[in-house]
């Protein structure tokens, strides 16, 4: 979307900010947006909790194919996304799903045939660099870990690497949504994104 630059008195310029964007976030005349310069770009953002939200119908009821669609949207920075499916077990598979692996996200709505699951709790994406350090202490730890069992001939940390597995791929899949979510306005999105598919 191309704007025209209207120049002002004192050598400064305005341009009109798209109504659906100004509609989405509720904002008013006389509030006020963020605009900030990242490298080459000039990024406009409010402070108004603009949430994305997905709906999603359930096709299968395996886990794998519940986890898959829940990470995936969870990635790509939806805040809520709203579940319809064929069988009440599902709601089972759907909470473990989102307590291991949506960090911030809870059920909020439930019905028979469909449930609400909403960003609540998340961190802020300040805590990235924080995540990032974490990741890379719980490899470690699995390593020592496994190095252990290794030496031992035994499994006795077998449950222990299986949580720790588990927290990272949470982390991992939080830091992939920050990614998600500034994609086209940070210069080594890409690389990081590279970086976390490494790690996991």
């Amino acid at each position: 979307m191309k704007r025209k630059l209207i120049k002002q008195g004192g050598g400064g310029f305005t341009f009109y900010v798209p109504k659906n964007w100004i509609q989405e976030r509720g904002l008013k005349a006389g509030e006020e947006i963020n605009v900030e310069e990242v490298n080459d770009k000039l990024v406009i953002s409010s402070d108004s909790k603009h949430k994305l939200e997905t709906k999603i119908k359930l096709e299968e009821n395996t886990t794998h194919y519940i986890y898959v669609k829940l990470s995936h949207a969870y990635r790509m920075g939806f805040d809520k996304i709203t579940l319809t499916f064929t069988d009440e077990k599902d709601v089972k598979k759907i909470t473990k799903i989102v307590k291991d692996n949506l960090l911030g996200f809870e059920i909020t709505h439930k019905e028979k045939n469909k449930c609400v699951l909403e960003n609540i709790t998340e961190p802020t994406d300040e805590k990235f660099s924080v995540l990032l350090r974490r990741i890379y202490l719980q490899i470690k730890e699995t390593h020592l870990l496994m190095l252990e069992d290794f030496s031992n001939q035994t499994k006795e940390n077998q449950e222990e690497i299986k949580e720790i597995r588990t927290s990272l791929d949470k982390h991992i899949f939080f830091c992939r949504r920050v990614i998600s979510k500034k994609m086209n306005i940070e210069e080594n999105s890409i690389l990081l994104w590279e970086l976390l598919t490494f790690l996991m």
